[in-house]
């Protein structure tokens, strides 16, 4: 069974993180850029408005806690997939 946290070595991330970087064109030794992530291919004045507007940061809870006790947790969207529905 896996541990909290363990998502990013189960999935192999960062060595195909590393290999897309190489593929791209973009550095492989430094540390996550937002930019050269999520913003490579979005227009100036685009990416300029995003920075401005200072979104919520993402919740790190899915990869920290076993999906079974998120989906239990006050904090998880109650998706009716995830409902269980009367018989």
């Amino acid at each position: 069974m896996s541990r909290r946290g363990d998502w990013w070595a189960n999935t192999g991330h960062a060595q195909a993180k590393r290999e897309q970087d190489e593929r791209d064109g973009r550095p492989t030794d430094g540390g996550f850029d937002m930019m050269s992530a999520f913003f490579h291919d979005v227009p100036p004045e685009v990416v300029a408005e995003a920075i401005a507007r200072r979104e919520r940061d993402q919740s790190a809870t899915p990869f920290k806690k076993p999906a079974e006790e998120w989906f239990a947790s006050s904090t998880c969207p109650r998706l009716s997939v995830f409902q269980t529905r009367p018989h």
